[in-house]
Order: structure tokens, then sequence, then C-alpha cells
């Protein structure tokens, strides 16, 4: 008042701020990766020691691959949906994909109020490799001759990378020896065929 100010009352009993689970985070991003693996990292939630305290006991990845990987992280039942546990802010490494691969992948933090909720989805991909070997060549009984026979094959995996040719390799029974044929363009996956045949 006019005349000055009073001293201070005795303390209140503690007061806790209301905390909440943690605040939705950013996307992931890339740190680094193969054709087997991604290694991701990202930012903790951006209030971390105010709103939320340093609550935040964990950080846990959702990721899904294929071609339609964006669509099954929206289905949360689904079952071709991974998640990792314990994930590091620094470098997390998500490993076991198949090679040029689509993975989604969203974060999100737990506290002891429970899980914040997802991230935005990052779209990554792995780096292609060379191509699994084909099937084995099979032969078409019907079209074999005396001197003649008719060779197909099916590619396997791609490797996430088109492939453009392939060729065979024709091993003689009689003494082991092995001749290459030339390589031929190819159109995936549709199955192709060709004729060898002798002449003596």
């Amino acid at each position: 008042n006019a005349m000055g100010a009073s001293d201070w009352s005795d303390p209140s009993e503690p007061v806790m701020v209301r905390q909440d689970a943690p605040c939705k985070m950013s996307a992931p991003v890339l740190v680094e990766k193969s054709a087997k693996h991604v290694n991701v990292s990202f930012q903790p939630p951006a209030d971390l020691g105010t709103f939320d305290g340093d609550l935040v006991t964990s950080y846990s990845i959702f990721y899904a691959c294929g071609p339609n990987c964006v669509k099954l992280l929206e289905d949360s039942e689904s079952s071709e949906v991974k998640v990792i546990r314990g994930a590091r802010p620094t470098s997390t490494i998500i490993s076991g994909l198949r090679p040029g691969s689509d993975i989604a992948v969203q974060v999100f933090g737990t506290n002891n109020f429970g899980d914040g909720p997802v991230s935005n989805v990052a779209l990554f991909r792995s780096n292609p490799s060379e191509p699994e070997a084909p099937n084995a060549p099979r032969s078409n009984l019907a079209e074999r001759t005396s001197w003649s026979t008719f060779v197909s094959v099916l590619p396997c995996y791609d490797g996430g990378c088109p492939v453009t040719q392939f060729g065979f390799e024709i091993q003689e029974v009689s003494d082991g020896s092995i001749m290459q044929t030339p390589v031929w363009g190819t159109n995936p996956p549709d199955e192709k065929g060709y004729y060898f045949y002798s002449i003596n």
C-alpha cells in the first residue's frame, strides 16, 4: 500500500505443473543408407524440458516397406507395420531391407503420461543392387530335337533396378567344358526363351 509492502507469506504446498504426453515430433531424416538398411535420426520434441518436462523416457519408430508403404502406415492394424522401441535420436538403423525398396518411417515419443502423436511420414529408398540369380533354366521337351533345344528363363528379383540383359552359360556334359553365350536384352518380368543348336 502507500506505506510499503508486507513480508512474504509462508510457502504453499508443492505444486506440479500439469504434464502431458510428448507433442508431435518432426519427421525423421536420413543419415545414410545401403542396399539392406537405412540409418535415420530425429529431433526431440521442441518443448522438451518445458511443457513436457524432461519426462520423455523413450522414442519409437514405425516403418513399413514396399510400394504401398505410406498407406500401410495409415493402417495401424496392418501386420506389415514394424516398430522399433528405444530408438536413438542421433542414429537408428532399420535393417533387413530389400535392395531398391521404398520405406516409410514415423517417430513418436513416450513419457509417464503416454505416447505422443506420430510424426509426419518420411519416405526413403534403399540403394539398388545387382539382380538375384534367376531360377534354373527350363528346357521344353516338346521342342527338343537331336541337334537343338529350347531353353527359357524367368528372372528373379531385379535388385530394385530393372534388368537390362542376361546370358546363358552352357556346360558340356562329356568333358565339363563351359561356354558362355552372348548377352541378350530382356524385358522382365516376361519369360524369355531361346533356341540353341549345334552343327558338326
